[in-house]
């Protein structure tokens, strides 16, 4: 198995909010390639930009993610992701005008029973089916109030925030061979079958996806962009 993951600092940003992590190795503004076998957990995590303290939130939420213990039950994954998110909401009291610190989360466990799907905000997972993209997980964004309010996150100092936590178990052996997870710098700027075409490539995956964020820069995306892909 190979896992690519680069995330790139957004053009008006000061600092990256997004972060990566494969295993216990976790990045912001970096790249880096892992060969092995599933490293136990991977994902994408994307500080809310409209709360201060993003870049904290999204880093202390991957380090407690790939540290959490997680069992066999979902009810117990569950029962785990909702201590991180409180432990969260817990260390950003401590932090005057950061309280509301606040992060999106689209990650991949694996246990004795398979793969776990952990989603919450507006990251994705897609699989590639041949040439396709599909989307696994559900953007939790709404419209009716502001452009792409998010309405679901880790931490904003409100429990409640966490409910739409989506958890779904995939077997051993129904995992795609190829898996992409990207953080809204990307897919906000870049349609699915843009997105096909330029992972439709001959070229390394770390040059590939370069190239995607270089287009979604094009396209207009000022925000931090990550990206990881996973190949069997």
């Amino acid at each position: 198995m190979r896992i690519t993951a680069l995330s790139v600092k957004g053009s008006i940003k000061d600092q990256c909010e997004d972060t990566i992590f494969i295993g216990d190795t976790i990045k912001s503004d970096d790249s880096f390639v892992y060969d092995g076998d599933f490293p136990g957990v991977m994902g994408v995590a994307d500080g809310v930009g409209g709360n201060p303290g993003g870049k904290k939130a999204s880093r202390y939420i991957s380090k407690l993610i790939s540290e959490v213990s997680l069992k066999s039950d979902v009810k117990e994954v569950k029962a785990n992701l909702e201590k991180a998110n409180r432990n969260l909401i817990n260390y950003a009291a401590e932090l005057p005008g950061e309280e509301r610190m606040a992060t999106t989360l689209t990650a991949i466990f694996k246990n004795e029973q398979g793969y776990f799907v952990v989603h919450v905000g507006n990251t994705r997972l897609y699989v590639v089916q041949g040439k396709y993209l599909k989307q696994l997980t559900h953007d939790h964004t709404s419209n009716q109030i502001a452009s792409n309010m998010i309405y679901g996150c880790f931490g904003g100092a409100d429990e409640n925030l966490l409910l739409p936590l989506e958890i779904s178990l995939i077997s051993s052996d129904d995992l795609p061979q190829k898996c992409i997870l990207t953080s809204d710098g990307i897919h906000d700027h870049l349609d699915v079958d843009r997105l096909e075409e330029l992972l439709d490539s001959d070229a390394d995956d770390l040059a590939v996806m370069r190239d995607i964020c270089d287009e979604a820069r094009k396209n207009g995306s000022k925000d931090d962009m990550s990206i990881i892909m996973m190949q069997q």
